[in-house]
């Protein structure tokens, strides 16, 4: 049960990796080159805006999001001592990760009105 759940939490950190940064460099690369403010749809779907600080902080917190929801499945299943501290400090990190990231993003919201 560990092993198949580490392995798909291994494949699911893999494939967002491989996804996500290229869409989000290619992405960038195509806003840059058209500053027309046009918004695409980005990875899974999310509004870019146009705004690379913001579409990465934005997807920072999904990113960062996905790695809580996967280390909680880990403390709720995981039986490995050394597995199962790692997922709490990824928890505690990606926690604080969020907040800070939520801050910038609603900072620069009400800069952007």
């Amino acid at each position: 049960m560990m092993n198949k759940l580490m392995k798909q939490a291994a494949a699911c950190g893999i494939a967002l990796v491989l996804g996500v940064a290229p869409a989000f460099a290619q992405q960038a690369q195509q806003q840059s080159h058209d500053m027309s403010g046009h918004s695409g749809h980005g990875t899974a779907g999310m509004q870019m805006t146009g705004d690379a600080d913001l579409d990465f902080a934005t997807m920072m917190r999904s990113h960062h999001q996905a790695g809580i929801d996967m280390a909680k499945t880990e403390l709720q299943n995981g039986k490995d001592k050394q597995m199962r501290e790692m997922a709490q400090k990824i928890v505690d990190a990606q926690t604080k990760e969020i907040a800070k990231l939520d801050a910038w993003i609603a900072k620069r919201k009400e800069q952007s009105r």
